[in-house]
């Protein structure tokens, strides 16, 4: 009997923020809520009681796995996933995802069933997606409990919707995108003549007003230089990396004419190692380099200023910055000592001592859900261990005879896939040896 299979992947179907200070009487439930999305609203509303009933079914969750000295994490139905992340000591976010199913169907008599795989995707994946929004939060607004101690009630609930009607509607899931996720850094190499280049303008456009009191510069989602704490730094680059640049390259392919142009200013963002609010004016060249000043107190004479010489040089450096990885592109292709090519080896590097990620693979739109599921997972796993800087190897066989290998040591971390199904375990260690001794070397300096 011939079968039909149709799969169906996970979606977002309810996201809410909610306060268990809030609302302790009886019959004032309702006012545990901050915010509250449902991808039904779109066509009916919810119901307060519905909402009420999100929000109890969450906190006795939590308040359960209190009882044994641990927060629950996670619940799972037969068809709903719901999954918590702690923002504050009372502010709790939820997600709640409906499981990826398949649906199989007879070609003989029509008939069909569903199965459901809710062990696709681990809860790792939702509380680093979790954790991400509430960055960009943070980023914006501050600290979620900083800004409810601050604001009344409806003036603080009125900032939440802004940011969450925002971001929440549009909440991408799949693709993975893992330099998101791991809130990493892709970093842009310079040999030094051109690093100096880029210092050299940035330095002068710091010392025309002493308020201009850090930087960032991009190249298109590459970073380049930046004075901002590591912390901050990691957290902008991610926010203008998949939030304002993408809109301000379809921009440019509609049809912008200036060839430089300020994207913000005065943009309020929240820098975590000053705990305040700094201002952030966004400079651009159409031909892909973001400089990012950070001004203690916006005047917009200082952008007068910074645009007459930014004008002038920005668009000859990005001009350098392109030949720069043209010239990486071109880099021909190394072969391992068994002749399999590189191209038959997919690989991701993270370095947590500076946030850098790295593969030859696109870390943002990664369509490959085995080997993202695996990453995941597997790091997950490497952060209990008790010792970051203790030495770790992982090689095993996928279920489609692809091999998996994963490396870590001194806070870096390699995760590859080898697609030769005929290696044996020795060749497939040898095969991922070549691949770090021809693209990175010295990366694992303990070993």
């Amino acid at each position: 009997m011939s079968q039909t299979k149709v799969r169906h992947s996970f979606s977002l179907v309810k996201y809410f923020v909610f306060n268990t200070c809030w609302g302790a009487r009886e019959g004032e439930e309702h006012k545990k809520l901050i915010y509250y999305y449902s991808k039904l609203s779109t066509t009916t509303s919810v119901s307060l009681d519905q909402k009420i009933s999100d929000i109890g079914l969450a906190e006795a969750v939590i308040n359960f796995g209190t009882q044994f000295g641990d927060i629950s994490e996670s619940l799972h139905g037969n068809k709903l996933r719901f999954v918590f992340h702690n923002l504050s000591e009372n502010i709790w976010s939820t997600i709640c995802i409906s499981e990826p199913y398949s649906v199989h169907r007879s070609n003989d008599d029509n008939t069909h069933f569903h199965e459901v795989n809710d062990f696709e995707i681990s809860n790792q994946f939702f509380k680093l997606k979790l954790e991400s929004i509430y960055r960009y939060f943070c980023l914006l607004n501050g600290p979620i409990e900083k800004l409810c101690s601050q604001l009344e009630r409806e003036p603080f609930l009125e900032r939440c919707s802004q940011f969450f009607d925002l971001f929440i509607p549009h909440l991408e899931l799949l693709p993975f995108n893992l330099i998101e996720l791991y809130s990493s850094i892709q970093y842009l190499p310079l040999n030094n003549t051109t690093f100096m280049s880029v210092q050299s303008l940035l330095n002068c456009v710091q010392a025309t007003d002493h308020r201009i009191e850090s930087y960032i510069f991009l190249y298109n989602d590459k970073l380049i230089s930046s004075q901002l704490s590591l912390p901050d730094t990691k957290t902008l680059y991610n926010y203008l990396t998949n939030v304002i640049i993408p809109e301000a390259v379809k921009e440019e392919i509609n049809g912008i004419a200036n060839k430089t142009r300020w994207l913000q200013v005065n943009m309020k963002i929240y820098l975590q190692s000053e705990q305040t609010f700094r201002s952030l004016c966004l400079f651009r060249s159409f031909n892909g380099s973001t400089i990012g000043l950070v001004l203690d107190k916006y005047d917009p004479i200082i952008l007068q200023e910074c645009e007459a010489l930014l004008s002038s040089r920005l668009t000859s450096l990005t001009s350098k910055l392109q030949e720069t990885v043209t010239h990486l592109a071109k880099q021909p292709e190394s072969k391992s000592p068994n002749d399999v090519s590189v191209k038959d080896i997919k690989f991701i590097y993270i370095n947590n001592t500076n946030c850098a990620q790295r593969g030859n693979t696109n870390c943002r739109k990664l369509i490959d859900s085995d080997f993202s599921r695996l990453i995941i997972d597997v790091e997950a796993d490497l952060d209990l261990l008790d010792d970051e800087n203790q030495m770790f190897e992982l090689i095993g066989k996928n279920t489609n005879d692809t091999w998996l290998v994963a490396n870590r040591c001194d806070m870096r971390t390699l995760f590859a896939i080898l697609n030769h199904k005929n290696a044996n375990l020795i060749e497939a260690s040898d095969m991922i040896d070549a691949l770090e001794k021809g693209h990175l070397k010295n990366i694992f300096f303990g070993v």
